[in-house]
């Protein structure tokens, strides 16, 4: 009788994480089905399949992350991710499923199995809502599970285990370097017990050789010193830029946030108490650093989130109460998920005085329906694919026609190809290599000293190759001009050449 009541024991505890992961992929299998779109997406599959050509990253081909976003979209590549986008989908499913797993096993380490799994539930269906970029694969999606494994680890007394924990979150600040403020949340389960200077230090030791493990990696392919020398200070600039040109704004934020969670964590007792507060803050605060509300940038805060709305349904006096707010966890995850994308911005703009910078999701809460209804009728068969992928958002269907017009005028010839625009796509569907270090001109290129200046120059000598301009990216007609470039008729993106001899201008 005692064994068959543990087999029912053991069984009742793996039906929750089981059906928590059928919800989530349910919700998040429309995904699977869509076009190449996103633009980060597009940057990180273009300099993935760049890099695998031989075209060292950041010193030959420039973008503003840390490098292990830039390897994963590599391996992809190399696995076929450009003939089949369902490939990258496919990672961002797998990386939901274990953040929302590994938030359940972090919160079973201090709260009731059911607060634990409502926490990770509602991680793994927040994270998966288009409106909140749920549906595309970006850095802190995959920065996530490396974080939150890390602080899963940090409860083991072990050594080797420690050890990991330690190399995960490098690998974590490898990819999304705010996390480094997130990781204040293992100092709670790391400083609690008598051997807390063993434990401290082999998380320690874990870190320093992850790190060292990435700066070799840069190093073996020459692109460390690109890294420190210019995307570091980049990195430091779109700090500045996005809080209005100050870190006043950044550093009253952070002020606010350990006044204000200082102040919670003296009143609060108990282990999960204690880490969802500081949890909280810390991933708020590291979301937070770059106020432009764009909705990935949330992501990061998500869990921690999660998991303190699921201890405050916890302790509501009675299970007629608790069913309920089960169903409205979501609403207040997600409402919060707002208000740290909303109030940071807000904040700035009210210390600066300048209005903020306001962007809009790729779908809109109102859109929602239609986004799920235009999966259900291609999942049926009453919408081709053509119809399906014009739903969503940009410019994925000029960026086929203009490649296919760039390859036609061109041929087996090397393109060597300036975007004066945010177009990445376009190099991956041509197959072209870039005339300079930068495949767009966005805001991370604007950060870069003296690039708008370098571009421009070299746009001059007539070395920039072909030129395709996207209208609103800046005035650069004189540019054009005295580089003898002339506008080829009928082409999807405005496209020019110029008959002086084509080399690279790096």
């Amino acid at each position: 009788m005692e064994t068959k009541l543990a087999g029912y024991r053991q069984a009742r505890n793996w039906w929750g994480p089981v059906a928590m992961v059928g919800a989530i992929v349910l919700v998040r299998l429309p995904g699977l089905s869509e076009p190449a779109w996103g633009s980060d997406d597009g940057f990180f599959t273009a300099i993935g399949l760049l890099t695998s050509k031989g075209v060292p990253l950041y010193a030959g081909v420039f973008d503003a992350h840390p490098p292990v976003i830039y390897w994963l979209y590599r391996l992809l590549v190399e696995l076929g991710a450009v003939q089949h986008h369902v490939l990258t989908q496919l990672v961002a499913l797998l990386a939901t499923l274990a953040a929302a797993l590994l938030t359940y096993a972090v919160a079973v380490r201090v709260s009731p199995r059911s607060t634990a799994l409502l926490a990770g539930t509602v991680t793994g269906l927040v994270l998966s809502i288009p409106t909140l970029d749920g549906d595309l694969l970006n850095v802190e999606l995959v920065a996530l599970p490396l974080f939150l494994g890390s602080l899963y680890l940090a409860f083991s007394h072990r050594a080797p285990a420690l050890a990991i924990s330690g190399l995960l979150l490098a690998l974590a600040y490898a990819t999304r370097p705010s996390f480094a403020i997130d990781s204040l949340a293992l100092a709670v389960p790391l400083l609690a017990g008598d051997d807390r200077v063993r434990r401290v230090a082999a998380v320690g030791l874990g870190g320093v050789a992850g790190l060292a493990a990435v700066a070799g990696g840069l190093w073996l392919e020459g692109s460390l010193a690109a890294y420190v020398n210019v995307v570091m200070p980049a990195d430091h600039a779109y700090v500045t830029w996005s809080n209005e040109g100050t870190i006043w704004p950044l550093v009253v934020r952070l002020a606010i946030l350990v006044l204000v969670g200082g102040a919670v964590f003296w009143r609060v007792r108990g282990t999960a108490a204690r880490l969802a507060t500081v949890w909280l803050f810390a991933s708020v605060a590291g979301s937070s650093i770059t106020p432009r509300e764009i909705t990935h940038y949330a992501h990061e805060a998500i869990p921690a989130i999660a998991f303190a709305v699921a201890l405050l349904v916890a302790r509501l006096p009675s299970r007629g109460w608790r069913i309920p707010a089960y169903a409205l966890a979501v609403v207040a995850v997600v409402f919060a998920v707002e208000m740290v994308l909303y109030l940071p911005g807000a904040q700035t703009s009210l210390q600066s005085g300048l209005p903020p910078k306001d962007l809009y999701p790729n779908f809109a809460w109102t859109a929602l329906p239609r986004y799920y209804a235009n999966w259900f009728e291609y999942a049926a068969g009453t919408r081709d694919w053509t119809r399906y992928s014009r739903e969503f958002p940009g410019s994925a269907t000029t960026d086929a026609a203009e490649a296919r017009t760039l390859r036609s005028l061109f041929g087996s010839s090397p393109l060597l190809l300036t975007v004066l625009g945010d177009r990445p796509w376009l190099f991956v569907d041509s197959g072209a290599l870039p005339a300079s270090h930068f495949i767009a001109t966005n805001s991370a290129f604007w950060q870069v000293k003296g690039e708008p200046d370098g571009l421009a120059a070299q746009i001059r000598s007539g070395c920039a190759g072909v030129i395709v301009v996207e209208s609103g990216s800046g005035n650069w007609g004189d540019d054009l001009r005295a580089g003898g470039y002339q506008r080829l008729p009928g082409t999807p993106w405005a496209t020019y050449v110029t008959t002086r001899p084509t080399t690279t201008c790096h």
